[in-house]
This record gives C-alpha cells, sequence and structure tokens, in this order.
C-alpha cells in the first residue's frame, strides 16, 4: 500500500489508529509490543536490537520439507511431547517472519487458517503446538482451529486474540507462573482485556474479559525459577503500560531448560534461538520487558 502524505497532527493521529487497528486485526496479543503509550506506532513488535539473537543450530534451508521429513520418520510418532516440541524447534530455526501471517481466509484476513512457511511469535507458538497434537501436517490445520478458535469455527470474532486470555482460559495451555515462582516475588496486575483506558474496545470485536493475573518481574528470573520450570514451557512478555490500551503480552515464545528461548523474531526476522538471560538484559539498564507469564503447553 503507497504511504501518503498526511498534513494536519489530527490527520495523522487517525492514520495511526487505522494502522495500528488493521495490525491487530491479523495478529494476536502476543505481537503487540511496538504500540506505544499513545498507540501512536505500528511497526516492529520488539525493542531495537542488541545482537543477543542467534541460531542454535544451522536452520533449515527448507522448513516446511524439514517439517514433512518429521512426520514420515519412524521416530517421530514414538516421540513424547517434549521431545516433538524439540525436534519442531530445530526445524523451523530460519523460518521467514511475517506479522499477522494467519487469517481466516475470507474477506475480513485473507491469510491461511494454517501456514508454516511463515511465522510471527504467536504463530510460531500456535502452529507447533498444533504439529504436536497430529497425525500429519495435514491434520495441524484441524488442530489449529481448536487451538485459535472458539467453538470450533475459524471467524474474526471466534479467534484467541489475547495471549493472555488463552492461557489462562484453554484447555491446551495453563498459567504456571505462581507454580515455578514464590508468590512474593510476583506482581500482580489487573485489566480488562480488549477494553482501553477511555471505555473503548482496542479490537473490532463483541468481546471483552477482566482478568487478575501476577507476572514475574525480568529481575526475578533466576537459577531458582530455571530449576523450577519444566523442561518445555511457554513463555509470555508482559508490559504493563499496555494495560491503558486493553492487552498484556508484548512477545511469546518457547523455553527450553530455563536457558534457550526460541521464538520469531523481528530482530532477525526469522525463527531463532537466544539466551534468554541475554535477551532480557544484554546491553540494557532496564530488562527488555517488565516481566515474564510462564505457560504450560499441554
Amino acid at each position: 500500500m503507497k504511504e501518503e502524505r498526511i498534513g494536519s497532527a489530527s490527520a495523522r493521529m487517525v492514520a495511526v489508529a487505522l494502522l495500528a487497528a488493521a495490525s491487530f486485526a491479523c495478529r494476536s496479543e502476543g505481537d503487540a509490543a511496538t504500540v506505544s503509550d499513545e498507540a501512536a506506532a505500528a511497526g516492529t513488535m520488539e525493542a531495537a536490537p542488541t545482537g543477543s539473537d542467534s541460531a542454535a543450530s544451522e536452520p533449515s534451508s527448507d522448513p516446511v520439507s524439514a517439517i514433512d521429513a518429521l512426520f514420515a520418520s519412524p521416530e517421530w510418532a514414538a516421540s513424547t511431547p517434549d521431545e516433538k516440541w524439540r525436534a519442531l524447534a530445530r526445524v523451523r530455526l530460519g523460518t521467514p517472519y511475517a506479522l499477522g501471517c494467519l487469517g481466516e481466509e475470507d474477506e475480513n484476513d485473507a491469510d491461511p487458517v494454517f501456514r508454516l512457511d511463515q511465522a510471527d511469535c504467536t504463530v510460531l507458538v500456535l502452529t507447533n503446538s498444533a504439529l504436536v497434537r497430529a497425525a500429519s501436517p495435514a491434520d495441524a490445520r484441524a488442530r489449529l482451529i481448536d487451538i485459535h478458535y472458539r467453538g470450533g469455527v475459524p471467524t474474526y470474532a471466534s479467534r484467541i486474540h489475547f495471549t493472555a486470555d488463552r492461557i489462562t482460559d484453554s484447555p491446551w495451555f495453563a498459567d504456571i507462573t505462581a507454580r515455578v515462582a514464590p508468590e512474593s516475588l510476583l506482581v500482580p496486575v489487573s485489566l480488562t482485556l480488549n477494553r482501553k483506558d477511555d471505555g473503548d474496545p482496542l479490537l473490532p470485536i463483541d468481546w471483552e474479559r477482566p482478568l487478575a493475573i501476577s507476572y514475574l518481574p525480568s529481575a526475578r528470573y533466576d537459577s531458582a525459577v530455571v530449576a523450577a520450570l519444566p523442561p518445555v514451557a511457554g513463555v509470555a512478555f508482559v508490559n504493563e503500560k499496555n494495560t491503558r490500551l486493553g492487552f498484556l503480552v508484548s512477545h511469546e515464545g518457547i523455553v527450553f531448560d530455563g536457558k534457550t528461548l526460541h521464538h520469531a523474531s523481528s530482530l532477525t526476522n526469522t525463527v531463532a534461538d537466544t539466551d534468554l538471560r541475554a535477551y532480557l538484559f544484554e546491553g540494557r539498564e532496564k530488562p527488555r520487558f517488565d516481566g515474564m507469564l510462564f505457560y504450560e503447553l499441554k
């Protein structure tokens, strides 16, 4: 879409609001980090690069074919869910990053319901979760619909748009933050998902949800928490300033052994692995995010 010049300040604000709404219309809350304090930005979803992202092994030159090969191997069916998460993480390294690349294949959002050739941070979690449960790559589309939509029907209105909603009200995920960190370390936060401070909805859907949840401050992520985490867990990164816009999570991924973050990164424009603590702190006076929610991958 060709960028147009906008003369007045009010016109610029309208244009920014439209851009932000369009961005939210094709992505989940997990990719919303760059909406600014005043919802005045619609760019990349993470903070400026620090150079901390790097692939832990050689990325697959063709992740889609590599996934087909995984399912064709005799070892796949006999693998545990954790083993499948690790195998998928290896073959999906290098998958191109594309913001908001899933949709409902209709006039509201023409993007495919399921795809493996691209990913953003939430799409990576969702598609890998579907693949872990699927009998075949083709079956993964149906599993994705189970995970990503209420009522099993893919529509924009039934889509589970907010990561914090998904991990606290889903048969496929569960918030385990209070299980892996002492209550004394956690920070409680309350908001209404999809309701901005001015009372307007963030997304054009007839849905909102009051939510009270507690996160672990990034500075409190220590060896005791690492030891308490499952070997494979989900992690959702929190910025409290998002609450004024009606959401909480800015980014998400999978953490292996409490150390390696596997995520679709706008910093590298690929699916990448990085050391989690380096991602949070490297080259920064303050951590990249206020804190983290950890969730079980059922």
